[in-house]
């Protein structure tokens, strides 16, 4: 049996997946995922010793698990935590020092990129909106007929928001920047969602409203965005219910960028996916299918 592992080190979380391919069909045999948040080891566009020690560690204990299970090939993508480091080439090279050899650094594009052709394996609106946020990145994806129109990423995820004043203009001036820059950036009434803050978001509108088709509306996203910045109860408890200790602290900013979102484009509703970078990144750069 032929199985490739994807390492995925991104600014929140250092995620291990390894894969089966089929003709046509993805199994997933194994998932695990580490909260390192090495965006908060960089200070003045360097990643800390503190930091490069820290995703040696996870990458070492994840190749472990690997030769366990008798994986066939292993690849490492590397998100916005390393792309603009002024000590990138050490970071790398900790990587690699570490034993994952074959790791691709991926620009903003192509991270977004990777995060739509990820979402091919269970997409079923065919044109929209794709956002990603990540921990110190957001990815979006403009698209029609199932082709991208334009993709972009901007320096701005849960961890990084978290670090900064709580302020939603600070999001919405992001977004409404980047428009400016990228037209094709279209508004849209349904936007596909990627990502642990989609996902999490998804899961507590679930608890509350009793619903479980993958979807939730921005009218619920604002109800729980707005109960948690109040620290309403009834939302906190909610949210502790259904969101892992690791995301908790950060949801607050990624809510706050969805919500930024919802706004300037449009988007009256949300699509999860459970499918995003990782994917893309074997289906595009690994399998060569897209």
């Amino acid at each position: 049996m032929h199985t490739t592992a994807i390492i995925d080190i991104g600014s929140n979380t250092i995620v291990l997946v390894i894969y089966q391919m089929d003709d046509t069909v993805l199994h997933q045999l194994y998932y695990q995922s580490i909260a390192a948040h090495l965006v908060a080891c960089i200070h003045d566009h360097k990643m800390s010793d503190e930091g490069l020690q820290k995703a040696q560690n996870i990458i070492r204990g994840y190749l472990e698990k690997c030769q366990d299970m008798h994986v066939s090939e292993i690849y490492g993508d590397v998100t916005e935590c390393g792309r603009n480091l002024i000590n990138q080439e050490a970071f790398l090279s900790a990587i690699k020092e570490a034993g994952l050899e074959n790791v691709r650094l991926l620009t903003g594009e192509e991270e977004a990129m990777c995060d739509f052709y990820g979402t091919s394996l269970d997409r079923t609106i065919h044109d929209g909106l794709m956002i990603d946020i990540g921990g110190g990145s957001t990815e979006f994806v403009s698209f029609a007929k199932d082709r991208i129109l334009d993709a972009v990423s901007i320096p701005l995820g849960c961890v990084r928001l978290s670090t900064m004043a709580p302020d939603p203009q600070i999001s919405e001036t992001e977004i409404e920047k980047m428009r400016t820059i990228h037209p094709q950036m279209l508004n849209s009434p349904t936007a596909i969602g990627v990502g642990g803050t989609i996902r999490a978001c998804r899961k507590t509108v679930e608890a509350v409203t009793g619903s479980s088709q993958a979807r939730f509306f921005t009218a619920d996203l604002l109800a729980l965005y707005e109960g948690l910045k109040k620290e309403d109860p009834f939302w906190q408890k909610a949210a502790k219910e259904n969101v892992t200790p690791d995301r908790l602290p950060v949801l607050v900013p990624g809510l706050g960028m969805l919500a930024a979102a919802a706004k300037s484009f449009g988007i009256q509703e949300f699509v999860s996916s459970e499918y995003g970078v990782r994917e893309g990144f074997l289906l595009h750069f690994v399998l060569k299918r897209i």
